[in-house]
């Protein structure tokens, strides 16, 4: 059967738009990078890592008064209010916001990330970010309109709402990307005694990008891992992801309830961080016995796994969509992504059994 979203032109010109929006990615990217290098040098690591979340909340409270303090000091030059320099006043508040969103996460892995340079990463979380913050925005103004909208410039502190969704997508889309280079790093050195080893590496980054949006779930996954692992034990690591998921379900649920805000919240990524808390929990039990180079490409993996077969279940028993008004579904959801992780990483498990040879170092990886 035919599927225009299999047809040739459609993906040509979805693959120029990403191009495009790609471009004006940059500035706000070197931006990012640039502010990851002044805070970087600053001694205190807990002030480096409150102070992005300071500057936001100032540019985000800031934004209209910035705005109109700007269009009152050039009212008298109406040459200035037209054109480019009215671009450039609504989109320096933004692009801070957005770099501020993707260097946020950065200082939590920053540790267990094995880097030469760490703008590179910053620079590559604030491209891939904020390329798709201009995309999903661009399909909210141009695309299919669903379901009745007020005007969302009679919502109360809009302008604060929409800055504020801004900076949290940025962060958790820089989380996720942060995941999945931990996740690349743990299979470069797994693969490093490999004659293929480049060709392994690009056909791994590539599928990343193919397996979009579950592998960046999976990112998510692994990042949130590193955080909870730091917490001895397994029983409170579970605890918090479950709760987590429970209390992030709820919010979306009363998010959804409130008209015209859809257009300002990304509910993807409520999605995206519940099904990565999801898979955690099951991970966290079955974590002991997975050696510490083989945990986040099992996480990763498992997270694929996982969110790519509920999506296939979803679609052909028409299930409907993960995030709804109705809390219950989606738990569901989130404990279908459950269970079927727990599988995969029970099947790694018992493969592993099955084949044990401590002297593989394909089985082995490093003791837990």
């Amino acid at each position: 059967m035919y599927s225009p979203l299999f047809d040739p032109m459609i993906i040509i010109a979805f693959l120029a738009i990403t191009g495009m929006m790609g471009v004006m990615a940059l500035p706000v990217a070197a931006l990012a990078s640039l502010f990851s290098y002044l805070i970087g040098r600053i001694p205190q690591r807990w002030l480096q890592a409150i102070l992005p979340v300071a500057i936001a909340l100032v540019f985000i409270a800031g934004e209209r008064p910035f705005q109109s303090f700007m269009y009152t000091s050039l009212s008298a030059n109406d040459a200035l209010l037209l054109g480019s320099f009215v671009t450039i006043i609504h989109v320096i508040p933004q692009a801070c916001i957005l770099a501020m969103g993707a260097i946020t996460p950065f200082p939590l892995i920053r540790e267990h990330l094995t880097l030469k340079r760490e703008w590179h990463a910053i620079f590559a979380a604030a491209m891939i970010a904020v390329t798709g913050i201009y995309l999903q925005n661009m399909f909210i103004a141009f695309g299919p309109r669903m379901g009745t909208y007020l005007d969302i410039s009679r919502i109360p502190y809009i302008e604060f709402f929409t800055g504020l969704s801004q900076f949290v997508e940025a962060m958790v889309i820089a989380a996720a990307v942060f995941g999945a280079i931990l996740f690349l790093q743990h299979v470069q050195s797994l693969v490093a005694s490999h004659p293929c080893k480049q060709s392994i590496l690009l056909a791994v980054v590539t599928s990343l990008f193919v397996l979009l949006p579950a592998a960046a779930i999976g990112g998510l996954a692994v990042f949130f891992m590193t955080i909870l692992k730091r917490i001895p034990g397994r029983m409170i690591p579970m605890g918090i992801s479950a709760a987590a998921l429970v209390v992030l379900s709820l919010i979306g649920s009363i998010l959804m309830g409130i008209p015209g805000l859809e257009r300002v919240l990304y509910f993807s990524l409520f999605t995206m961080a519940i099904m990565a808390f999801a898979v955690l929990v099951p991970f966290l039990y079955f974590a002991p016995g997975i050696g510490k180079t083989w945990q986040p490409v099992i996480l990763l993996a498992g997270a694929v796994a996982a969110d790519l077969i509920l999506s296939l279940i979803a679609v052909s028993f028409e299930l409907g969509e993960r995030l709804t008004a109705d809390s219950v579904t989606i738990l569901t959801f989130a404990e279908g992504g459950m269970i079927i992780a727990a599988g995969a990483f029970a099947v790694r498990q018992f493969l592993v059994t099955r084949d044990n040879s401590p002297s593989s170092p394909a089985m082995a990886g490093e003791a837990p």
